[in-house]
């Protein structure tokens, strides 16, 4: 099997569009950048300073024929609120950080065709280090956090909806096509990741692989990357009243 050495996965790309912005600051007057995920799509939330409210931004390739509030050479935003955010507010919001994206989607996307040179045309494991692991997911009082060892897939189920969502960020991010089934992402550093960030994750029950993925591939067998996180899930119930965990798997 061949494999991919580019270390950036999605969401560190999604982060690196909004530099020097992190998750916590005010990226426009009154919003700041609460949290960031790409299990559903790239998405952006940001919450009001004042009242609380939130604005979820959704960011998407750009496309001429595809409705957006505000784009980027590369990128489109678009915004949804849970607030009493109004229109304008959330145009200037969109204008904002596609002037973000701007200033970094050469530099991002340069350094991923920069670590791309020279590897296989139809990868089949792509070893990465993540910085970032739990994702909050879900609305309202059905959020949970989700979890996943691996993105990608080699078992290729015809009917998973997951594969339109990995063959768009892989077009984005100039990987080569490849057949649903045909490859995935192991996060090589999930588990101490993991640990970490469970240090201060809301106490939310956590879902592994919730959509994407499966915690089972064969490569399980080598990587014993699920084990690993579930592992440190028991220890971290010694420490914290215990949190739900599901697995949803196919394998």
């Amino acid at each position: 099997m061949t494999a991919e050495t580019d270390t950036r996965g999605p969401l560190e790309v999604l982060l690196g569009l909004l530099a020097p912005a992190a998750l916590g600051d005010e990226v426009t007057a009154g919003l700041r950048l609460v949290r960031a995920s790409t299990e559903f799509g790239m998405r952006l939330v940001l919450q009001e300073t004042a009242g609380g409210g939130e604005v979820t931004v959704e960011v998407a390739a750009f496309d001429e024929g595809r409705p957006y509030a505000a784009a980027s050479r590369h990128f489109a935003f678009s915004y949804r609120v849970d607030g009493a955010l109004d229109e304008g507010r959330g145009f200037a919001l969109c204008e904002a950080l596609a002037e973000r994206a701007l200033n970094n989607e050469d530099r991002v996307l340069g350094a991923l065709a920069g670590v791309r040179a020279g590897t296989a045309a139809a990868p089949r494991i792509r070893p990465v280090e993540v910085s970032s692991l739990l994702e909050l997911l879900g609305n309202g009082d059905d959020r949970f956090l989700g979890l996943s060892p691996y993105v990608g897939c080699l078992i290729g189920c015809r009917f998973c909806y997951a594969q339109s969502h990995l063959a768009a960020w892989r077009k984005l991010v100039g990987l080569p096509d490849a057949p649903w089934g045909s490859y995935v992402e192991v996060r090589r550093n999930a588990p101490e990741v993991l640990r970490r960030e469970l240090e201060t994750a809301p106490p939310l029950p956590i879902k592994f692989c919730p959509v994407a993925s499966d915690p089972y591939h064969a490569i399980e067998e080598q990587e014993r990357l699920t084990r690993a996180c579930l592992e440190v899930l028991r220890e971290d119930r010694e420490k914290r009243p215990p949190r739900d965990v599901l697995v949803l798997t196919r394998g």
